[in-house]
């Protein structure tokens, strides 16, 4: 039984092709960025989770009445942020905000700045970066101002949970996921005039 040419023709071309569909298989495999099953799903939450935000006070000891500077940053290097939270929460006993907050400068649109000088409370919303490259360093969220009113000690914190949306959060560009892993508070004290 010979086989004549025109069949071995159809034969190598049914081998090329499934070659080439074999090698486009293999690179849409190797590209994909999510996995097939769920193994592995809690490592992979544990490394999305890599930005922080913290509150840093410019000094840590005042007394009542001395104005003080906060500034709200975060950081998720590597990582392209679209948008940011923060749920800010301090002692209305011990602070009020002094007077509008100062935006940063990574997001365009500030579409929330909130504050509650009654209830303690700060909520922030920044979307639309100006620069969309990965984060190689800390960016500033918002600047506030605190008047301390008494003496004692007392904290301002971020409102956060791990992977709630309605708190303190960094939305990933292009996934939207909650990507903030931890935040930072900081501490006051307020010395007797």
């Amino acid at each position: 039984m010979t086989l004549k040419r025109n069949e071995l023709t159809k034969i190598l071309i049914v081998i090329v092709v499934l070659i080439f569909l074999l090698m486009g298989m293999v690179v849409m495999r190797l590209g994909r960025k999510t996995p097939l099953t769920n193994e592995g799903a809690d490592s992979q939450v544990a490394t999305e989770a890599q930005g922080s935000m913290v509150v840093q006070l410019t000094i840590n000891e005042a007394e009542p009445g001395e104005r003080l500077k906060a500034d709200v940053k975060f950081n998720a290097l590597g990582s392209k942020v679209y948008g940011a939270d923060a749920v800010i929460r301090f002692d209305p006993n011990y602070l009020e905000v002094d007077e509008e907050l100062e935006q940063g400068y990574f997001f365009a649109v500030y579409p929330r700045a909130e504050v509650d000088n009654s209830t303690g409370t700060i909520h922030v919303t920044g979307i639309s970066p100006k620069d969309n490259d990965p984060l190689t360093d800390e960016k500033l969220l918002f600047t506030v101002y605190f008047v301390p009113k008494k003496a004692g000690q007392t904290e301002i914190s971020l409102e956060f949970q791990p992977g709630a949306t309605n708190l303190s959060t960094l939305v990933e560009y292009g996934t939207s996921k909650n990507i903030l892993g931890s935040v930072t508070p900081a501490s006051l004290i307020i010395k007797e005039d």
